[in-house]
């Protein structure tokens, strides 16, 4: 069974605060990927959504950072939620 394409994914910014998540892909080419690959944050990668604020942005906790988006960025990051995010 193939898997789902990412653009059926939610985005960072359409999740809320508390939420696990797993990212599936990047799909905005004005991402600051250099940035956040030196973060770790990759396709695969589980995070915790720890504030959302819809016109401002998230916060993201991965390991021990912290990792502030703006709301641009966060709706150009698909992300698996739920039990499958695990």
């Amino acid at each position: 069974m193939s898997s789902p394409h990412p653009l059926g994914q939610p985005t960072l910014a359409q999740c809320s605060a508390g939420q696990q998540v797993t990212i599936v892909a990047f799909e905005s080419y004005n991402l600051p990927l250099r940035r956040l690959a030196e973060f770790g944050l990759r396709p695969g990668v589980e995070v915790e959504v720890r504030q959302q604020h819809q016109s401002n942005g998230v916060v993201l906790a991965y390991g021990e950072e912290r990792i502030a988006l703006t709301h641009e960025a966060a709706c150009g990051i698909r992300v698996r939620t739920g039990a499958s995010a695990v």
